[in-house]
């Protein structure tokens, strides 16, 4: 008696008693199991409580026609399920399957092939007339046919959700089978009945069964291998036009590409086609940026975009092999990192080398700058205030510059991967900057200190008094150091050198031997700072005795005025210089001032015109220049110092201090 079996309703030839394994799909099934299946079956279908257990006698009209009706009502309902279903093939690159399909396939293949045998033991023994006989058993072959190819998807499906490719491995060889039998009966079908033509089906069943054949292949080994047979599958099935040979074909088109992508990839790698297209080496690439940026994009997305497809691609091809990452995959991956990782390094590189030539092309620019400014207080006979508006002009240029480097360049080194390599080339572009800053004020520093030794030679050349000294220093000097102060990047007021002003008083420049005579060093500070250190030596000729040839201070305070005094006796005509130089601190830094002399005739006698109103003059002097230094101010004085004989003191000798 023909039963079906117990797990895919596929018909078995049973005796009672016995164990039948089931050619599709492998089941072992028992006489009693199958006929319990199939009389739930019956029993859900016709309403019978069990399944017959040997042939039937004669069957009611009334009975037969009620049965006709339901298998109507059945084989049309799951006609309807098998057409509503996309392929028959499943494969595993899809993750999105629905698990309602696996279980439409098992029920649908198992109600498919028991409607076959309802059909065969229910219908067809008892019907008459020939149109009735042959719809009925074109209803039978119709079920078998789709019966096997369900089971064929079923299989499909079991495969693609097992994780074991041995198990995979079979499931594919049980669909490959139900498939080809299902084309094979089909083939059979339509020699011998002249009315039901399956050769759509047909192509699609072998097509199937040739598909999953090489799926089954593919599972330890590289699609590429089959690559030909693919692409005759396609071309088999496109004469077929169903939804089902679409599907089927875009799932073997969809592993084709797979297999000939990865490939692509690697080629795609070894090209560096977005890389070698940037050219890190041309001038003035500042005016180049947009370009150089949408090549950098362009890079980036491209390096991105090929280590997401490969990874993308991987992931499906490795669900192809069950998981496994089999050899030839291992080398595609050992490869791909490889490459990947040298063409990120190039693509750093090149931002790197971008980086360099863009700074260089600035240092370029900077400098020809630079020189605009040395040359104009140099080689060009410029005046002060011609030079300082070159300056501005300069600096307004540098920080346009400075403003396009930075923009350009941190806009580049967000490109970077990783965007660590930033932080690693941050420091070297603020640093070229502050460099050049750094350029540019010392060209500024030294013109003011051309500007101050200009101040300082004008002033001993035509031995200006302090009055004239601060006058020309607050009228022409001050404000061009305050402009250049201001048009510097960093230079601040207490960094800059001011002169201090100086003059060496006498009364008289006519002297009379063995006379006692004062010297006054008259100091001021106009800076901001106070002096430091201050040592000032006086320097007389060898016939001179002089008291007091050195003084050491303290300090001199900001705007202090200090009038320092020394007495000598000349003790020998003729002509001399009488000199004094002083040194001093003046922030971090020592300077020493160029001496300054006075030109002194030494006589035996001196006529009545050349004497002088000494208490007059000395009073006028003292108001003029203000207090003299006291003991306390001075830290030491040489020890050195000539003994001058004390004599009767002078008016002068009188005078208090004028503070």
């Amino acid at each position: 008696m023909v039963l079906p079996c117990t797990n895919c309703g596929n018909s078995l030839d049973i005796i009672k008693g016995t164990v039948v394994q089931c050619f599709a799909c492998g089941t072992k099934n028992s006489h009693f199991e199958c006929y319990d299946v199939f009389s739930g079956y019956v029993q859900e279908v016709l309403g019978y409580p069990k399944a017959i257990d040997q042939a039937e006698d004669n069957v009611e009209e009334d009975e037969l026609r009620k049965r006709i009706k339901i298998i109507d009502e059945k084989f049309n309902q799951y006609l309807k399920e098998v057409n509503s279903i996309d392929s028959f093939v499943v494969v595993k690159i899809y993750s999105d399957i629905a698990e309602d399909l696996h279980k439409t396939s098992i029920d649908l293949s198992k109600r498919l092939g028991m409607l076959k045998i309802l059909i065969d033991l229910y219908i067809l023994p008892h019907i008459g007339g020939e149109t009735a006989k042959k719809q009925y058993s074109e209803y039978s072959i119709v079920c078998k046919i789709y019966h096997l190819a369900v089971l064929g998807l079923r299989h499909t499906i079991e495969s693609k959700n097992n994780f074991k490719v041995e198990l995979s491995a079979e499931q594919y060889e049980k669909a490959r089978w139900n498939f080809k039998n299902a084309a094979e009966f089909a083939k059979d079908v339509s020699k011998s009945k002249e009315n039901m033509d399956f050769s759509k089906e047909i192509v699609l069943f072998e097509s199937a069964s040739e598909f999953c054949a090489i799926l089954k292949d593919i599972l330890n080994s590289n699609p590429a291998y089959y690559s030909d047979q693919f692409e005759q599958l396609i071309e088999n099935l496109e004469s077929v036009h169903s939804s089902k040979a679409r599907y089927l074909k875009n799932q073997m088109k969809e592993i084709y590409d797979l297999a000939n992508e990865l490939p692509k990839i690697l080629h795609e790698l070894r090209k560096k086609t977005y890389l070698n297209s940037i050219d890190t080496e041309q001038e003035k690439i500042l005016y180049h940026s947009e370009e150089i940026k949408e090549k950098l994009t362009n890079a980036k997305i491209w390096i991105q975009d090929i280590n997401d497809r490969y990874h993308n691609l991987q992931k499906k091809v490795v669900k192809l092999h069950n998981g496994q990452l089999i050899p030839y995959l291992r080398d595609y991956r050992k490869e791909f990192q490889n490459r990947l990782t040298h063409t990120k390094e190039m693509y750093n590189d090149t931002i790197s080398q971008i980086l360099q030539t863009t700074l260089l092309d600035y240092t370029i620019s900077v400098t020809d700058l630079l020189e605009e400014v040395q040359n104009g207080f140099t080689f060009i006979k410029l005046s002060p205030l011609e030079v300082i508006e070159r300056i501005r002009y300069v600096k307004k240029d540098m920080l346009s510059l400075d403003d396009d480097l930075k923009e350009f360049l941190f806009e580049i080194l967000d490109y970077a991967i990783p965007e660590s390599l930033r932080s690693e080339h941050l420091h070297g572009i603020i640093s070229s900057i502050s460099d050049k800053h750094s350029s540019f004020d010392r060209l500024i520093y030294k013109y003011i200190k051309k500007i101050i030794d200009e101040f300082i030679e004008e002033r001993d050349e035509k031995r200006y008094t302090i009055e004239e000294q601060r006058d020309k220093f607050n009228i022409e000097i001050r404000p061009l150091l305050e402009n250049l102060i201001e048009t510097s990047f960093t230079i601040t007021n207490d960094q800059v050198p001011y002169p201090i002003f100086l003059e060496l008083v006498m009364l008289s420049t006519q002297l009379k031997v063995d006379e006692e005579y004062k010297v006054f060093f008259i100091v001021e500070n106009p800076s901001q700072q106070k002096l430091e250190n201050v040592i000032l030596n006086f320097f007389a000729p060898n016939s001179f005795k002089i008291r007091t040839r050195q003084y050491k201070l303290r300090k001199i305070k900001p705007g202090d005025i200090l009038r320092i005094e020394t007495r000598i006796v000349p003790n020998k005509p003729g002509v001399y210089y009488f000199m004094a130089m002083i040194q001093y601190k003046y922030s971090t830094e020592m300077f020493w001032m160029p001496s300054i002399k006075l030109k002194l005739k030494v006589l035996d006698t001196l006529d009545e015109a050349k004497q002088y109103d000494d208490d007059e003059l000395l009073n006028d002097l003292y108001k003029k220049y203000g207090r003299t230094v006291n003991d306390e101010e001075i830290e030491s004085e040489d020890e050195e110092d000539d003994e001058i004989k004390q004599k009767k003191p002078k008016s002068d000798d009188l005078l208090p201090d004028i503070d």
